[in-house]
């Protein structure tokens, strides 16, 4: 990625040798139509990304020709949209693309872009070839002009460590890369290209491939989504997506912090100086927050460091120094009673925290039910054992234990931890989490009605995602998602939505999910998600310019639908052109010169037998080998009826003749 001097806070464009680019343009009839410009807007969302292509094709020949290109999709993509350009009464016009059956569709390109007795118009098809492959056909490309189509691909975004992630390959041709202009669909969310911060609006050559991010600008524990889409008897398109926002929780400003540490003998020296490790990891987290801190050892009393609360720097170094002496007793009673008091001549209006670390072996008489209201209301504790190794922490969800129990009623956790002098860094990641809550614990995901899609994970962290995409038997009208933050219960619904609906019932066209259907599944899915799928294309059609005369030879490509599987009929059809052909020309024929015959007063078995010759849809010659005396009366109408049947365009080939007798 290079950077333009001119965008100071954009990702920018020079000039290089381009490596292979995924798409490839041909014209019809001359090497004079190029390709001019490839440019994308891009906008990342929030679970998904749109982009609106646009390209531009100039005629330099001098008839007018088709432009081809085959698209190669980036990964998961589909088009849910097509329009083309035409000036109009001298300004420029945008002319929506339909989306219909992929058959219908073909054929009515080829009508449109046929010679005969059809009003000239100027289409555009954009049809499926295989996953992750398009085509898109435009006609007429007017000689000496340029012409412009755009299409609209919808992708599915990546969410982890709280970016939502778009990763774009080398986008166009090997002569004309892909310029591609950034925005983050939320404007405050911030936007990244390969990990940089970028200006929205910021200007990318896709010449190699690249990550766009936006990192979400959301509060809350979460954000969920779900789409659920009824296509068949008991069969459903169900999507979900539970996500964590980038930061799930901040650490307090203006604390006041307690650190209780157990000093008694049935601490081993190593736990002591593990637990101190730990609470200095801990208490970094609390650094330019303005917290004060009291650290208090404490075995049978509590010894306080110091008289009262001081700087978070002054408490850390303090903890660096050489552990106190152990001794007898483990009064955690005492220890919290003295928090307590610290706390209550401590402003009220500052959150408060408490962190206990101790093996938890206390005297039989201390009745722990009784600590739960051991310390002011607001104050959050956690309380922790300690093991020297590895930074570690582990939360206690033991069913049984009282200590929990004394943690919970304040919001806090039972904790398992380790730690050791060597794991400064680590650590500092490791204990964060008694500062602030990073995580989604004991998530639970239900969907009403969809028992066997019940989802438990033992956390979802902050900046991650849970989502999934399947073909349900049956239906629910909302996700339930369940889970603790720290301890504190969260319980959310997240209705389904038409939304979402329609938008996975697109990108399940990119996904494997598309193995599962068949071609009756595939419609309804198609047409409510607005993609072009393998039983749907786009054609967008304006008003035409060009001479009637200019039609477009069989040569192109798009009277084929790209179906999965090929075509369901029983006959076997004939192959003609590239595209599958089961017209009967001489059939046609036979009928209208049967029906003008009589329409000219001819009777049944007269013998008259007609030679006709055809190019394509319209016929050029009409010859009567038998003697004209066999139906002088009848040979001036019927004659002139014959010339006046219309062909329709199946007619595609060049010069072809027939006989047809009556």
């Amino acid at each position: 990625m290079r950077f333009m001097p001119a965008l100071l806070a954009g990702v920018g464009v020079a000039s290089a040798a381009l490596p292979a680019a995924a798409d490839t343009f041909t014209a019809t009839r001359s090497d004079k139509l190029v390709e001019r410009a490839h440019t994308i807007e891009v906008r990342v969302g929030r679970g998904s990304a749109r982009m609106v292509v646009r390209r531009v094709v100039r005629n330099g020949g001098e008839r007018f020709d088709q432009a081809t290109f085959h698209i190669d999709l980036p990964g998961g993509a589909v088009a849910t949209g097509l329009r083309t350009s035409a000036l109009v009464d001298g300004e420029l016009r945008w002319f929506e693309g339909e989306l219909l059956e992929a058959e219908l569709a073909a054929r009515r390109y080829k009508e449109l872009t046929g010679i005969g007795g059809y009003y000239p118009k100027d289409p555009a098809l954009l049809s499926w070839r295989q996953q992750g492959h398009l085509a898109l056909q435009v006609f007429p490309c007017p000689p000496g002009e340029d012409k412009t189509v755009e299409y609209t691909l919808t992708l599915p975004t990546t969410y982890s460590a709280g970016r939502e992630r778009l990763t774009l390959p080398s986008m166009g041709t090997s002569e004309v890369a892909a310029r591609a202009t950034l925005f983050a669909e939320h404007p405050e969310d911030a936007l990244l290209v390969d990990g940089s911060a970028v200006a929205q609006g910021a200007s990318l050559v896709l010449d190699d491939t690249h990550e766009i991010a936006v990192r979400p600008q959301v509060e809350g524990d979460l954000s969920a989504s779900l789409a659920m889409v009824p296509f068949a008897d008991r069969r459903a398109l169900m999507h979900y997506r539970v996500a964590a926002p980038p930061v799930l929780s901040v650490v307090p400003r203006g604390a006041n912090v307690v650190v209780l540490l157990d000093a008694s003998r049935t601490m081993s020296e190593q736990q002591v100086i593990a637990s101190r490790h730990a609470a200095r990891a801990y208490l970094h987290h609390f650094a330019g927050t303005g917290a004060q801190v009291a650290v208090v050892p404490f075995d049978r009393f509590a010894r306080p460091r110091s008289s009262g609360f001081v700087g978070v720097s002054e408490a850390m170094r303090d903890l660096a120094a050489a552990p106190p002496s152990r001794a007898n007793g483990s009064a955690i009673d005492a220890a919290l009673a003295h928090a307590r008091s610290l706390l209550e001549s401590a402003s009220a209006a500052a959150p408060r925290r408490v962190l206990l670390v101790s093996d938890l072996e206390t005297r039989s008489a201390l009745t722990v039910p009784q600590m739960r209201a051991a310390l002011p209301a607001g104050t959050v504790l956690h309380v922790s054992t300690i093991s020297t190794g590895k930074a570690n922490l582990i939360r206690d969800d033991s069913a049984d234990d009282r200590w929990g129990g004394v943690a919970r009623a304040t919001g806090g956790l039972l904790w398992s931890a380790s730690a050791q002098a060597e794991d400064d860094a680590l650590a500092r990641a490791i204990f964060e989490e008694w500062a602030r809550p990073l995580r989604i614990h004991n998530v639970k995901l239900e969907l009403p009605g969809l028992p066997d899609e019940t989802y438990e994970s033992a956390s979802l962290e902050e900046g991650e995602e849970v989502d999934k995409l399947a073909l349900v038997p049956g239906g629910s009208p909302f996700l339930r998602i369940r889970g603790e933050v720290w301890s504190r219960k969260l319980d959310e619904r997240a209705p389904a939505s038409m939304d979402e609906g329609r938008r996975w019932s697109a990108l399940a066209f990119g996904s494997p999910v598309l193995q599962e259907l068949n071609e009756r599944e595939m419609m309804p899915l198609a047409f409510f998600g607005r993609a072009v799928s393998p039983v749907t294309s786009y054609l967008a059609i304006e008003p035409g310019v060009r001479p009637s005369t200019e039609g477009l030879e069989g040569s192109g490509f798009g009277s084929g639908s790209g179906r999965l599987g090929g075509s369901h009929r029983t006959r076997q059809p004939s192959i003609r052109g590239g595209s599958i052909d089961t017209f009967d020309r001489q059939a046609f024929l036979a009928a209208r010169v049967r029906d003008a015959w009589r329409s000219c007063g001819g009777s049944d078995g007269a013998g008259a037998v007609i030679s006709i010759q055809t190019t394509r849809d319209e016929i050029v010659d009409v010859a009567f080998p038998t003697p004209a005396q066999s139906f002088p009366a009848a040979q001036g109408c019927f004659r002139e009826a014959i010339w006046a049947i219309e062909l329709p365009v199946d007619f595609k080939q060049g010069l072809q003749d027939f006989v047809v007798s009556v």
